[in-house]
């Protein structure tokens, strides 16, 4: 199997060597920082950073040569689903929306906007097999992001690292033939030859069955001095209350 950039540094040395301007490091930089601060402390069932995942998703991208803004998009495109924007909770907002726009643009946003809104379950993956044909160039470059993140999902077999992994192994099973055709279709033959490898390798790849986890998708890991802080500060806000009684 193919490995791809896994942090920051391999990502910039990567867009470098493909000859993306300074201009388009310096947005990727933007676009990463956004990235530390809405995905801290979140960590994949096999214990793999999710940060480490979404550099990921974005190298596939630029393997591929694909534009700034839709590199720069993979490498949010969990924003609205994971990122911590501050105690919001999950799912798009206007609040939201507006934060990206300002930082990454409207082109970025709408990308992440309408990854966010591309439904990707058992169910809706033959649905959009039958209709990609029919995409917008927009809707193309989404659903491009979504095979970048399936193929990086499945390149280190992080998948199979939840608690059940047998599920996983069906659930790739039924949705296989779909994804590697239309990574074909849509022009990308070297994701579609990615794809059939990294599918076929789950059904008979090593794990290690030590890093098998009891969640069933990405956990927040939050550092016990924070958490002791925040308790300390409670405590003393309660005491303050209590003593104006």
């Amino acid at each position: 199997m193919k490995y791809y950039a896994q942090t920051i540094v391999q990502l910039m040395k990567q867009l470098y060597d493909n000859g993306y301007s300074k201009t388009d490091l310096e947005r990727m930089t933007v676009a990463y920082q956004l990235a530390m601060e809405l995905f801290t402390g979140l960590y994949r069932p096999s214990g793999k950073t999710f940060i480490s995942h979404v550099v990921g998703t974005a190298s596939i991208l630029c393997d591929h040569d694909a534009r700034r803004e839709v590199i720069a998009a993979g490498l949010l495109h969990a924003a609205y689903e994971h990122g911590d924007f501050g105690g919001s909770g999950k799912g798009i907002s206007p609040g939201k929306r507006a934060k990206l726009r300002e930082q990454l643009g409207a082109e970025v946003e709408n990308y992440i906007a309408s990854y966010t809104a591309l439904l990707w379950t058992k169910t809706t993956i033959p649905e959009i097999y039958e209709n990609f044909r029919l995409f917008g160039a927009i809707e193309r470059d989404v659903l491009l992001i979504r095979l970048a993140n399936e193929l990086e999902d499945l390149s280190d077999l992080g998948v199979l690292y939840c608690y059940s992994p047998s599920e996983k192994r069906r659930y790739y099973g039924r949705i296989a033939s779909p994804m590697i055709d239309m990574a074909d279709e849509l022009g990308f033959p070297t994701i579609a030859s990615e794809l059939r490898k990294a599918l076929a390798n789950t059904v008979t790849g090593k794990t290690f069955e030590e890093l098998r986890s009891k969640y069933k998708g990405v956990r927040l890991i939050v550092p016990c001095s924070y958490t002791q802080g925040l308790r300390h500060k409670m405590g003393q806000l309660y005491k303050r209350v209590l003593d104006h009684r």
